[in-house]
């Protein structure tokens, strides 16, 4: 009897399932691969982002780096485009749905903005700077090795020694500058929470006094926030 009732509970299980699908029709089927491959691409899309980020985030601070060669990486990530359609759309959407508190949090572009273009720029020259300063270091070993046995006859190790660690003393500083520069740039983005507190409490006061919608307050706000960062 126990396997009997087993078998009929796992036939009515497998009809359930069955049955949700039994009425579907063409464009049922459509809608739901569509929400199939949407789901995916937007589990993907977080670790994606990240992923483009962190190759971003190398272009800038690599000793490697140039601006043609920054630009011809910016090129190839639609990352970039994603972003700036991103930006657009936030503030766009906004004042769609709300342009009273979108037109308050305007003004925060520029906190938001221009540290993030200035710490780039920043970044990049001091990425240009230490190559210059490790190209330096290089002919210099390259001249001592070049020229080994004169080096050697003229007992020029310590000079060589000295002029290679002169050569690399300045991309040390220029090293830690990086670091600052970077801990400033990741740290700004901090000012987000502020904004968003006051987003929050802007949009409090709209809900009480101005009949404004909680979520509509909420979606604005967090437009408003994300597409600055």
């Amino acid at each position: 009897m126990g396997t009997e009732e087993n078998s009929k509970k796992s036939r009515d299980h497998i009809g359930s399932i069955r049955s949700i699908f039994m009425h579907a029709d063409s464009a049922d089927w459509l809608l739901m691969v569509l929400g199939f491959i949407g789901s995916i691409g937007d589990g993907f899309s977080t670790p994606l982002v990240l992923f483009v980020t962190s190759k971003l985030m190398n272009n800038l601070g690599g000793t490697s780096s140039s601006a043609e060669a920054f630009s011809h990486s910016i090129n190839k990530a639609p990352n970039f485009l994603m972003n700036v359609a991103m930006f657009f759309g936030c503030y766009l959407i906004g004042f769609v749905m709300l342009w009273r508190l979108a037109i308050v949090g305007l003004p925060f572009i520029v906190i938001l903005v221009i540290p993030g273009i200035v710490y780039g720029r920043t970044l990049m020259g001091i990425a240009r700077k230490t190559r210059e300063e490790y190209n330096k270091a290089g002919t210099v070993a390259e001249q001592a090795i070049s020229s080994i046995r004169t080096v050697f006859a003229f007992v020029g190790e310590a000079k060589t020694i000295a002029a290679y660690s002169e050569a690399l003393e300045f991309s040390v500083k220029l090293g830690l500058r990086q670091g600052l520069a970077k801990g400033l740039a990741i740290g700004s983005n901090g000012v987000v929470f502020g904004i968003w507190s006051f987003m929050s409490y802007y949009g409090s006061r709209m809900v009480m006094y101005h009949g404004s919608a909680g979520g509509t307050v909420f979606a604005v706000g967090a437009a408003i926030a994300v597409g600055g960062l």
